[in-house]
């Protein structure tokens, strides 16, 4: 084991507040047939072995065809950290200029991925929602623009300007952008067209766009280790924050998508 490894097991404070669970557990009076079934869940809850493993079980096969030509990609909202962006403008005591600045937080690759498949000739364009999210300050109401910030980082990357289509009205969440899409299409909704979202979300998106009539190909994007690379990685057998945000992806997409079910909404 690389000492590196053993470094970052001994700087993880998981590992200290499971060691005093285990402590504590055993120190309890409570029967040690109860005690062993609730460490065992503790810990594979906090492993990222499971959520990997749930995560890559509930996952999309891709269905890309990167021999056809789609109409569009849909790249679903998400990527930008527009709370950074906000504070720039607002609170910026050093008066720098993050104008030429792009901060996205962890899903960036979506937003990379609709800019590769159309500048590849994948796809004709680039749709992605209106999406102008509200943040309070100092009790007022700011609106920020994320679309036409994500706008002018493709055309900085390369992508011309008319290949990026912003379409939509008060997008909030995914069932907005697959209802106004539907209404910004029209027609052309039966023409070929590929989502773009992550791994963890591209079920429950795909099954809310096909409600709404919308049939696409998908492309998963920020996917995590496959099972069978997650068994070989020793790291993936400590609990750490990355095995609970993983667990936590993992559970809002599930429960996010028994809850639009029993709306009827997928």
């Amino acid at each position: 084991m690389e000492i590196q490894l053993i470094g970052k097991i001994f700087t993880n404070p998981l590992v200290f507040i499971f060691s005093i669970i285990i402590f504590l557990s055993f120190k309890a009076s409570l029967n040690v047939k109860i005690k062993f079934p609730i460490l065992i869940f503790i810990y594979l809850f906090s492993i990222p072995l499971t959520s990997n493993t749930l995560l890559n079980i509930w996952s999309k096969v891709d269905t890309i065809k990167k021999n056809e030509k789609y109409f569009s990609a849909i790249v679903l909202a998400g990527g930008l950290d527009y709370n950074w962006h906000f504070r720039q403008e607002i609170e910026n005591p050093y008066k720098i200029n993050f104008d030429n600045f792009t901060k996205f937080k962890n899903s960036e690759e979506r937003i990379f991925a609709g800019i590769g498949v159309v500048k590849k000739g994948i796809a004709n364009n680039l749709l992605h929602s209106n999406w102008v999210p509200k943040l309070k300050h100092k009790g007022e109401i700011h609106n920020y623009n994320v679309s036409l910030k994500l706008k002018r980082f493709a055309v900085e990357k390369g992508l011309p300007k008319r290949k990026f289509k912003i379409y939509g009205n008060k997008v909030k969440r995914t069932l907005d952008e697959a209802s106004e899409l539907k209404k910004y299409l029209g027609k052309n909704s039966a023409n070929r067209l590929l989502l773009i979202t992550s791994q963890s979300h591209m079920r429950r998106a795909l099954a809310i766009f096909q409600k709404r009539g919308i049939y696409v190909d998908c492309m998963s994007v920020e996917k995590v280790d496959t099972i069978m690379n997650s068994i070989q990685r020793t790291k993936n057998y400590i609990p750490s924050v990355e095995g609970l945000f993983g667990m936590r992806t993992f559970l809002y997409e599930f429960i996010g998508y028994i809850g639009y079910w029993l709306l009827d909404d997928i």
